[in-house]
């Protein structure tokens, strides 16, 4: 098991002090643990949801500000989530959206698969 899913974190979201999420009891290193997979699944929801808010509405600029270059092979990642959302890179995006490309990102930052009970429980917690 990796460090993302023995923490509930499936989107290995980093940990900062002023964020406060919901079921975030603590830190790994640099990275968040949650008390349940479906608390780690809503923070992923909610910090995609201030990206499309910012203007980060498409898959290819979402995934390239979440997971840049300089740290990552954004262009293997974008191309996962595409493939796995079954939305194009360019696709512009909704609020909709979100749940399946969270799920997708959890599959590419964790090699598991979060259940569609497990990502519609989280987005009812939204």
């Amino acid at each position: 098991m990796n460090s993302g899913t023995k923490n509930n974190n499936w989107l290995n979201i980093e940990y900062h002090s002023a964020n406060k999420w919901l079921g975030q009891v603590g830190a790994a290193g640099r990275f968040c643990i949650f008390d349940n997979v479906i608390h780690g699944l809503r923070a992923g929801i909610k910090i995609l949801e201030s990206y499309l808010r910012e203007g980060h509405d498409t898959i290819e600029k979402i995934i390239t500000k979440y997971a840049p270059p300089i740290e990552n092979d954004t262009d293997r990642y974008i191309a996962h989530v595409c493939e796995w959302s079954g939305l194009r890179a360019d696709t512009p995006l909704t609020s909709l959206d979100l749940p399946r490309i969270v799920q997708a990102m959890a599959r590419e930052e964790t090699g598991n698969i979060v259940s569609d009970a497990q990502i519609n429980e989280a987005w009812k917690e939204v």
